[in-house]
């Protein structure tokens, strides 16, 4: 299985699939350096570390932990087509997103991420996770 796409050097869809899927709980949290009460996950780290996805920790901490605070979980999806992004945030599963936010340019691999921001992590953080480290 290739793990990198040979044009961009990036790791490749299926393989950052199959990195993600590792994930089932965490060990570690990582703060977020100016949104100090928002912390990620190992699975979240690890997404970050093979996408230079540092940039999604960023908006995610800054613009939504107040629907966190307000509905205790927020459902987030992360499309990429094109070299570019749409960000979006759910209250609920399957109905409208309550946040979307356009990326014009991303060297993300392509496909749909998901991602769950939660209220009461330690510390009485927001957390970023994975679904399957929910």
């Amino acid at each position: 299985m290739t793990t990198t796409s040979p044009a961009e050097g990036r790791i490749a869809p299926e393989a950052l699939h199959d990195l993600l899927l590792n994930f089932t709980g965490t060990e570690h949290y990582y703060r977020h350096p100016l949104a100090r009460r928002v912390v990620w996950t190992d699975g979240v780290k690890a997404f970050a570390d093979a996408v230079g996805g540092y940039w999604l920790l960023d908006i995610l901490a800054t613009e939504l932990p107040r629907f966190v605070k307000t509905h205790g979980i927020v459902f987030i999806h992360v499309s990429v087509k094109g070299g570019k992004a749409m960000l979006s945030a759910y209250e609920t599963e399957g109905q409208p997103p309550s946040w979307q936010r356009p990326i014009d340019y991303t060297d993300c691999p392509e496909g749909g991420w998901r991602f769950y921001m939660a209220a009461g992590g330690p510390q009485d953080t927001t957390v970023i996770l994975l679904p399957s480290e929910y």
